[in-house]
């Protein structure tokens, strides 16, 4: 005799099947014939507890069960992550090696090519080169720095695809992921990578400025045309 979840009952002092109100012995295999008026029925035997549910990743259970740990120590920056933040540097500090006055000089000459000889200036086209080649270097680099994090133990990592949109993202996305997993360390590239920005956003402003002056310098000394 089983009993409701499968398991097999004790011997004991059960309910006789046969009704009557007495009790019927059981000897963990069946019915004996011993038996007894009013003796009090053995407990059933308690059903085993269920397992509890394995701690998947719920909504809204929080982070706490899905990210894994690494050991205390472990480290998360690499060369690579440091060549994707300042890198973009380069191209803006390009710029303040371009011979602007010699280009406004012969726009001037010849204002109706003024475009073409921009697109033909020498220093116009190494800053499109460096432009493109910067950026080639820049996914390459997060690809580097994304096998690194997989090599130092972070099982979840910022894919490294995301450096096609903006080297930032990735940087940030990447910062994220690392201080979920080693316990709030690693922001450094982060606070890099802003920091890097805001500087570019005002080297970037402060040329315009300088490069619309010296637009303004050379109209100024344009002789006047009579008519």
């Amino acid at each position: 005799m089983t009993d409701a979840n499968g398991q097999q009952i004790t011997p004991g002092w059960y309910p006789d099947p046969a009704g009557g109100g007495g009790q019927r012995w059981w000897d963990g295999i069946g019915w004996t014939e011993h038996v007894a008026p009013g003796v009090p029925a053995a407990p059933a035997p308690a059903a085993p507890l269920a397992d509890p549910p394995a701690a998947g990743p719920a909504p809204y259970r929080g982070y706490a069960t899905q990210w894994t740990r690494v050991p205390v120590g472990t480290k998360s920056d690499t060369v690579w992550v440091w060549l994707i933040v300042f890198i973009p540097l380069i191209g803006i500090f390009g710029l303040f090696f371009w011979d602007v006055q010699g280009y406004l000089r012969e726009s001037m000459a010849n204002p109706y090519g003024s475009s073409l000889s921009m697109m033909l200036d020498p220093w116009y086209l190494s800053m499109m080169v460096i432009g493109w080649v910067s950026y080639g270097l820049l996914v390459w680099f997060s690809y580097l720095d994304y096998a690194a994090l997989g090599r130092l133990g972070f099982q979840r990592r910022f894919h490294w695809a995301w450096a096609f949109l903006w080297s930032a993202v990735y940087v940030v996305g990447r910062s994220v992921f690392v201080r979920r997993q080693s316990g709030n360390r690693g922001s450094g590239p982060l606070w890099a990578v802003i920091a890097v920005n805001v500087a570019a956003f005002l080297i970037a402003l402060i040329w315009m400025i300088w490069f619309f002056a010296q637009v303004y310098e050379a109209v100024r000394g344009m002789p006047m045309t009579s008519y």
